[in-house]
């Protein structure tokens, strides 16, 4: 069945009506170095992992219907002695469109179908069935009210956000307000269904969010103003968890162009779901919460700067700080970015933790075992 549904969900999207469909192909190459190894329950165990992945994308529509596909297929390589891992199974796809086709030490041949959804776009409302990506919340790095996963904080291109199978509808309520209501079918408490309104009060967005994702019951809000051409921002969202104890997360930041070249960017984060203790670190490692993105941090305070800069007209570069204020460690990450045409690019830079070593198997801190790596990406599209 698996297969059948597999090949199913590829002819759509190989398919298309030539006459009303955009194609296009992304090559997406990447490789990173690990110069250390440490001890600590975070530290990947290799010494390199190299990734190389194509992305086939379909676009096709007539009238007001819409299909969107994405057929993601790649190879993971890694120099040490473990297999290379895959991603934890997302508890927002119900739809098994994934294949490991080939799994030994060093290597792991794999495709996936992470977009095929169908959409009415209709001027009184849209709504989407199928795999698709689903955004919230007004932060770029800590945002609580992004219920369905967010991007990890080592993620520098941010490209495709994974896709969840769900059925979304959203319905404009004037110019600059909306409700999108969200539903994810699932057994037992996998299922998911959440809201989000939207709406302007004077011269602040407001949101507002809720609902039950993977057995969590939540309600949050969140706001974003300009003041004197600095973007402010700032959410709240309460969980409250079957079997576990209710916690919140509290994000406030500001974005800035300090010029037509430089931008900064800053957020701080509470998450009463951390921890100030390390010692309880290798437990949250563990946790779905951790697994499945739906938390980023350990700690229980945690803040990132970000400052950003058009160094020539073909060169970016980046710095990006997250901090850990509960135990004090740091992961920097000096990334740039060359523009290599109007349809590839090249990214490359260096990441590393910075704060106490685990020693005897116990944690000192969240990114004090991270090694310093190198890393390099190519993405070309056609």
């Amino acid at each position: 069945m698996k297969k059948i549904l597999f090949l199913a969900s590829l002819t759509f999207i190989l398919l298309p009506l030539p006459s009303k469909a955009y194609f296009a192909f992304e090559l997406d190459v990447k490789g990173i170095y690990y110069s250390e190894v440490g001890d600590g329950p975070s530290v990947p165990g290799d010494e390199g992992r190299g990734e190389a992945t194509g992305r086939i994308m379909v676009l096709e529509g007539t009238g007001d219907l819409l299909f969107e596909g994405h057929l993601l297929g790649g190879i993971t390589y890694n120099t040490g002695g473990s297999t290379p891992a895959v991603r934890p199974i997302s508890p927002f796809r119900s739809w098994d469109l994934e294949e490991a086709h080939h799994r030994d030490d060093h290597s792991t041949v794999f495709s996936e179908i992470d977009r095929l959804s169908l959409t009415l776009d209709h001027p009184g409302y849209r709504i989407s069935a199928g795999r698709q990506a689903v955004t919230w919340g007004e932060s770029y790095y800590y945002n609580p009210q992004d219920l369905f996963g967010a991007f990890p904080l080592t993620d520098v291109t941010r490209l495709h956000k994974p896709g969840l199978d769900a059925v979304t509808l959203t319905v404009p309520l004037s110019s600059f307000s909306e409700i999108s209501l969200v539903g994810i079918p699932g057994a037992d408490l996998d299922s998911s269904g959440a809201f989000r309104i939207l709406f302007p009060a004077g011269g602040t967005s407001v949101s507002v969010v809720g609902g039950t994702v993977v057995g969590d019951t939540l309600l949050g809000g969140g706001l974003s103003l300009d003041v004197k051409g600095t973007r402010l921002f700032g959410e709240a969202v309460v969980t409250d968890p079957d079997g576990e104890d209710e916690f919140i997360e509290l994000v406030a930041g500001g974005e800035r162009w300090l010029d037509e070249y430089t931008r900064i960017l800053g957020e701080l984060y509470y998450s009463g779901w951390g921890s100030q203790d390390p010692d309880e670190y290798p437990d949250l490692l563990l946790s779905d919460r951790y697994l499945q993105g739906r938390v980023l941090t350990l700690g229980r305070l945690s803040a990132a700067l970000d400052v950003s800069r058009q160094i020539t007209p073909l060169l970016t570069g980046r710095t990006v700080t997250f901090a850990n204020l509960s135990d004090g460690s740091v992961l920097l990450r000096l990334d740039g970015l060359y523009s290599l045409s109007e349809t590839s690019d090249l990214v490359g830079g260096i990441w590393a933790g910075i704060g106490r070593k685990s020693r005897a198997g116990r944690p000192g801190s969240e990114y004090g075992d991270i090694p310093v790596s190198l890393y390099a990406e190519v993405v070309m599209n056609f």
